[in-house]
């Protein structure tokens, strides 16, 4: 299975949720939400990336926070196309 195309509606509905709080509460959940979902071997990814390449926690944070938006980008895509099918539409 490929990774779907985002369009710009998903894009921009996840840019306002993740506004609505500052960039390092976005990034401690979105990491709780996958160790809640079995996902330790992304969060260990994570955690490995930003010990490279980044120099400071804030800079972490905001690492996080970008990949999590992402991340629920392709999530909220992915159920769209399944409801679309389930519906026929």
């Amino acid at each position: 299975m490929s990774i779907p195309k985002i369009n710009t509606a998903c894009v921009m509905a996840s840019i306002q949720k993740a506004g609505q709080e500052p960039p390092s509460n976005f990034a401690n959940e979105f990491l709780a939400e996958l160790v809640a979902a079995d996902q330790q071997p992304v969060v260990g990814l994570l955690m490995a990336l930003t010990d490279q390449l980044c120099e400071n926690e804030t800079q972490a944070k905001h690492t996080v926070a970008v990949v999590g938006l992402v991340w629920k980008q392709i999530e909220a895509t992915m159920e769209a196309e399944e409801m679309n099918k389930a519906w026929e539409i």
